[in-house]
């Protein structure tokens, strides 16, 4: 065999075994974090934290598990998750029927329906990590160091919090950061077909409406890095967002003939759009999202808000926990979310010298940055509810920091390694202090629970 040859082989080996890491790196970050997110799923379900509204930051845990398993929805479509239940019901039925088939004959079929639906959001969980693994090796970072960062990524309160709650946001989650793969690759190989981005559209579309702004952006973005003038970018984006649009609309309409759904109450929906923005002050929103940025990866402390539907009866708990108090304006409640904000302006910096794919995918995350914080500060109470639309974005920032110290890459390593261990710490300690005020209303001893009451 010829040095030429060896080298070859010798090359060919070394590649194999890259590409076995990187697979088995995947595998670990996806079993950690559905295990975990499965775990923190069926406790809370074991709490019947799941079976009222508004308990968990606002999220509508029972609806939405009411429309995965029934799809029923209130008898009616929904604008803000036009195709959420009728993407899942069906195979959800699917999986109860098989696990019926299977043994499991004793279990009611509701019952094993709501089982296999509260696997939902830690399936997301599981499915999302490796996608942002992908994505910041796509970014250059090495293995370890992406490896890191996913794990952080995973181990963020929102993604423990919200990759464990049967709601969209997960999904949602999940969507958006395989959009930002898609993004890297179409980049990559020069590839601007229209119809993978179309697939994605419609399904991060039917999970949540507003994700397809996002999609958009990525979308104009790769038009951008490929050179294309700027009237050619917004017309084939323009195009996406039709091809989007019409198939949505479409299977909401062919989903909600099938279920007896009736169509989407527009005038209702603005009155109480119009209610919702004269009770929530806008600037009260906006002037918290720097908080929300922050403790989407270090948890706040939670306190103790009113909750409306859970005066009408038939809940435990009379109270909803919320982050968005107005003593939290431009403040964070632990000095984890101040080192968060500093970071991800660090490493949104560091892109400025980056080849263009990493600097265009920076840019990006910005402008989905900007468009929810516009939208949030219109729309929504307490913002950590939809943290994870702009995840993703905040992982990129994160991962500029090796770009922005290029020669302490490894004390930077370091670092990262004491703040995802500390992350860790800060966010088990929030959810210990969650459960503890829950099992105080349970037990209606007369304890009270260490939380703040702003009721």
């Amino acid at each position: 065999m010829g040095a030429a040859e060896a080298e070859g082989v010798a090359s060919s080996q070394r590649a194999g075994t890259s590409r076995a890491r990187r697979r088995a790196i995947a595998a670990a970050l996806a079993v950690t974090a559905g295990v975990v997110n499965l775990a923190i799923a069926f406790h809370f379900e074991g709490l019947k934290g799941f079976n009222q509204l508004d308990l968990f930051f606002n999220a509508d845990a029972s609806a939405r598990l009411h429309c995965m398993v029934e799809n029923r929805c209130g008898g009616r479509s929904s604008f803000s998750h036009p195709n959420l239940a009728s993407f899942l019901n069906p195979p959800i039925r699917v999986a109860a029927f098989a696990i019926s088939l299977g043994g499991a004959t004793g279990t009611p079929p509701v019952r094993a329906r709501r089982m296999v639906a509260l696997c939902v959001s830690p399936l997301a969980s599981a499915v999302k990590a490796p996608i942002v693994f992908y994505v910041l090796l796509g970014l250059g970072l090495a293995l370890s160091q992406a490896g890191l960062l996913a794990l952080l990524s995973a181990v963020s309160f929102s993604q423990l919090a919200f990759g464990s709650i049967p709601e969209s946001f997960a999904l949602s989650g999940a969507l958006l950061a395989a959009a930002y793969l898609l993004a890297l690759r179409c980049m990559r190989v020069r590839d601007r077909r229209l119809w993978p981005w179309v697939v994605i559209g419609v399904l991060a579309t039917g999970v949540t409406v507003s994700n397809l702004v996002a999609v958009a952006i990525l979308f104009g973005v790769v038009g951008l890095a490929a050179g294309e003038r700027l009237r050619i970018v917004f017309g084939r984006t323009g195009a996406v967002v039709v091809l989007v649009l019409l198939p949505t609309i479409a299977l909401t309409a062919i989903f909600g003939a099938g279920y007896q759904l009736k169509g989407v109450d527009i005038a209702g929906g603005s009155e109480y759009t119009q209610r919702w923005m004269k009770l929530h002050r806008t600037v009260d929103r906006a002037t918290s999202m720097p908080s929300a940025l922050a403790h989407t990866f270090a948890a706040p402390e939670p306190g103790l808000g009113r909750n409306l539907p859970a005066r009408l009866g038939g809940s435990r708990y009379q109270y909803r926990f919320l982050t968005a108090h107005r003593e939290q304006r431009f403040c964070f409640d632990h000095w984890l979310g101040a080192v968060f904000i500093g970071l991800f302006a660090i490493g949104a910096f560091g892109y400025r010298r980056a080849p263009p794919p990493a600097r265009w995918l920076c840019g990006a995350s910005l402008a989905i940055l900007v468009f929810n914080w516009g939208l949030h500060s219109v729309w929504g109470v307490d913002l950590i509810l939809y943290s994870q639309h702009w995840q993703m974005a905040l992982m990129v920032l994160l991962a500029g920091l090796y770009r922005a110290f290029p020669s302490s890459s490894n004390l930077l390593t370091l670092v990262l390694c004491a703040l995802l261990v500390a992350t860790g710490l800060e966010n088990l300690r929030s959810g210990a202090a969650m459960t503890t005020a829950m099992q105080v209303e349970h037990r209606g001893s007369g304890e009270h629970s260490s939380l703040k009451d702003y009721r």
